[in-house]
């Protein structure tokens, strides 16, 4: 489900394998990371670096954030888009945001800041 590259910018990106999409960037390495590694549990990579560096880093999942209406790992205007086409919703609907059962202006404001 999810691939990670490397590269000269010394971070480690993950991807969904699905879509494409960038889900998260992890910053930090030393030097040019020029091979990346799954452990078998799939919650570890291993960076190798040009500068003869390893580096472990945990990729468990960052909690689900309720401002991520479609669910893609981020909240962006495809979020703020997906409140407003479900604005007067009534009942559980993954576009009430703050959980009044309704989507409605709040869930707007939520999403929108969250945005940042």
């Amino acid at each position: 489900k999810t691939i990670a590259s490397g590269g000269y910018g010394r971070n480690v990106q993950l991807w969904n394998a699905n879509s494409g999409a960038g889900i998260r960037i992890l910053s930090g390495d030393t030097g040019i990371v020029s091979s990346v590694a799954f452990s078998p549990d799939g919650e570890t990579i291993a960076s190798g670096s040009a500068d003869k560096t390893v580096r472990l880093w945990s990729i468990t999942p960052p909690p689900q954030l309720r401002e991520d209406v479609n669910k893609d790992g981020k909240v962006n205007v495809l979020d703020l888009v997906l409140v407003g086409r479900n604005f007067g919703a009534t009942g559980e609907n993954a576009a009430d945001v703050n959980g009044d059962n309704i989507v409605n202006v709040l869930d707007l404001v939520l999403v929108g800041s969250a945005i940042g």
